[in-house]
This record gives structure tokens, C-alpha cells and sequence, in this order.
């Protein structure tokens, strides 16, 4: 039975990077559970591929949070590049159907500006404005990113294991979670094959991005 500090329940591309990132700063024993067969075979294969820009961050209530956003897009974009994964900087726009909409596109333009987006970067359009950059697209305005950019978040998601994997992070692929057994020294997980592994931790993606920054 194999025994780790931490375990990460989860590969899709969230797991997976939390699992390189504790690599980088800490000397632990981490594994990455996932019951498919290999990584990102759901979510991280089935998305917009958008690098968001946190213009919808409120800076006031998440700071970390939206500080990590704006500095990531460019890691994410130079791993894309080494990587020769797919990267298309079209910009996106966010639209509002009528005025209630529109008012929460101007916050959104003081929340952009708050996290590092310049007026160069980020714009209120009208809807003929729109018109011209999309022709089929109605709509009463939209918020324009010019910064931002879509990728292939299952091909990042197997270059970032393939690095973690270089920091010797295991990965225990085809391993479906039955339960988990809680003692005062140790944490036993139960797989569905019967099989087991010991350890101390058990970090879940979506609990640490649930939680507060």
C-alpha cells in the first residue's frame, strides 16, 4: 500500500495544475486520483477554451484571486507556445441584452481597470458597433477584451501532468473513490476495486477553488 502527504482527487486541469504548483514549493509525497483512464476526459475537454481576463472580478472581494488571473494569462500563453498547443488571441466579447445588462458591463469595466486592464485592452461598445465586428450578432452592448484569447485547455492539461510528473507526482489513473476512512493518525481512501492508499492530506479541486482568496 502505497502511502502520500497529499492526495488530489480529481486530473482534469484544475487537479492537476494544483498538483505541479505544490510540487514547485514543497518537498511532499503528492499523488492525482482519477477513475478515467487517462487526464481531462470530461470538463477540461468540453469548454470555450476562453483565458478569461478577470474584468468580472471584484477586486475589492477577491484581490488574490483576480491578481492571479491577470498574471497567469501570459504563463498559460508561453506554456502554449513551448508547448506548440493552439493559441487564438480573437478577443471575446460580453454582451448585455438591454440596460439592466449594460449596467453590469460598467462595472465590469471598473472592475477590468482595477486589475490591471487599460481602455486599450477593454471597451463598452453599442450595438452598431458590434454590428461591425459581428455581423450577426444583436444585442443592446457589449463589453469588448481585445486581450483575450482561447486555447485547448486538454492539451495544456496534459503538459502541465507531463511536468508534474518530471517532479514526481504520481498519478493514479483508472482509480474511482469509494469512500474514505478517517483515523487519528492517517486518512485510508477505498477504491472501487478494493484496493487502498494511506495518506495524510486530501485536497479536492473544487473545494480550494471554492474557497476564499
Amino acid at each position: 500500500m502505497q502511502k502520500y502527504d497529499i492526495a488530489i482527487i480529481g486530473g482534469g486541469i484544475l487537479g492537476t495544475t494544483i498538483s505541479y504548483w505544490l510540487s514547485t514549493l514543497y518537498d511532499l509525497k503528492i499523488c492525482v486520483i482519477e477513475k478515467e483512464p487517462d487526464v481531462a476526459l470530461h470538463a477540461s475537454t468540453r469548454n470555450s477554451g476562453v483565458i478569461h481576463y478577470p474584468f468580472y472580478i471584484n477586486s475589492k472581494q477577491k484581490k488574490n484571486f483576480a491578481k492571479a488571473a491577470f498574471l497567469s494569462h501570459e504563463m498559460w500563453k508561453s506554456l502554449a507556445n513551448e508547448k506548440k498547443i493552439p493559441w487564438v488571441q480573437g478577443g471575446t466579447i460580453e454582451i448585455a441584452l438591454d440596460e439592466e445588462q449594460h449596467k453590469t458591463l460598467e462595472k465590469y469595466m471598473i472592475f477590468g481597470k482595477e486589475n490591471g486592464l487599460t481602455e486599450d485592452d477593454i471597451s463598452i461598445l453599442d450595438s452598431n458597433q458590434l454590428k461591425q465586428k459581428e455581423p450577426n450578432l444583436t444585442c443592446h452592448s457589449g463589453l469588448y477584451c481585445t486581450k483575450e484569447g482561447s486555447t485547448n485547455y486538454g492539451m495544456l492539461t496534459k503538459a502541465v501532468t507531463e511536468l508534474a510528473k518530471k517532479n514526481e507526482i504520481n498519478f493514479l489513473l483508472k482509480h474511482n473513490v469509494e469512500y474514505v476512512e478517517e483515523t487519528s493518525n492517517e486518512v485510508n481512501m477505498i477504491f472501487s476495486d478494493n484496493s487502498s492508499t494511506k495518506l495524510i492530506r486530501i485536497l479536492t479541486p473544487l473545494a480550494l477553488s471554492s474557497a476564499p482568496l
